[in-house]
């Protein structure tokens, strides 16, 4: 990995998660890392060769807990939360106390209809709503100069980079499309993405 510069940006997902490991959760924005997920955490803190200028959380409590780390070893970085939460596509309420294996067939069902504008229940959001905040994301990214630290999601970044390279839709073919590739090609856990700033121009 080059060294860092105020031309690049990494993007990382955030370390393993209670829900990633199969876990019962209670809600998408308090689910905890894993120990192994403070341990990858740590790691990517340990990778970096000089302080980020600045480090962009979601409002969810993984990555706060992910960017821990290294905020403790550069605590003058400012940081920001930026609304790059993971895609809520079913009810926290119907969720609650539930692993992922208990929400596979809703999981199934609602990619299977890949209707754009639905929204499973109260405190879910469209995939229209989703690739909104995606496309705000990579507003902010070019607003913000400098090297910054970025901890995401898995689907929340997928999109985003898929939304670079084909631009950022909100189509049922979009939608089927990007649930193929995201299943096909997950982000990693911990994973780090090298980001460099002229690829943030939009097809």
């Amino acid at each position: 990995m080059n060294p860092p510069s105020a031309d690049v940006i990494w993007l990382v997902r955030h370390g393993q998660s209670a829900a990633n490991a199969g876990l019962t959760t209670e809600h998408p924005a308090t689910i905890a890392l894993t120990t192994l997920g403070h341990k990858q955490s740590a790691q990517v803190a340990q990778q970096l060769p000089r302080s980020p200028d600045w480090v962009a959380i979601s409002p969810f409590q993984r990555t706060a807990d992910s960017a821990a780390p290294c905020i403790a070893r550069f605590p003058q970085v400012q940081v920001f939360t930026w609304p790059i939460q993971e895609l809520t596509y079913l009810s926290p309420a119907r969720c609650h106390n539930t692993c992922a294996s208990d929400r596979q067939e809703w999981a199934k069902a609602y990619w299977a209809a890949s209707n754009p504008q639905a929204v499973d229940g109260e405190g879910a959001e469209s995939f229209i709503e989703f690739m909104a905040r995606v496309n705000q994301f990579a507003t902010l990214l070019r607003e913000t100069p400098g090297f910054g630290l970025v901890y995401g999601h898995g689907m929340f970044l997928k999109a985003f980079l898929i939304g670079l390279e084909q631009g950022f839709e909100a189509t049922a073919s979009f939608m089927q499309r990007f649930r193929q590739l995201e299943t096909a090609q997950p982000l990693l856990n911990g994973q780090i993405i090298e980001l460099p700033r002229n690829q943030l121009r939009i097809p």
